[in-house]
């Protein structure tokens, strides 16, 4: 619901976790 964009920025000031970097690399290879 929520743009991708303020999900990525949260994902830059909080730890990286096994899930974050999951939807971010499927963000990316999209």
């Amino acid at each position: 619901m929520k743009p991708p964009n303020v999900r990525q920025n949260n994902i830059n000031m909080l730890p990286p976790t096994t899930q974050d970097l999951s939807s971010s690399r499927s963000e990316t290879d999209k």
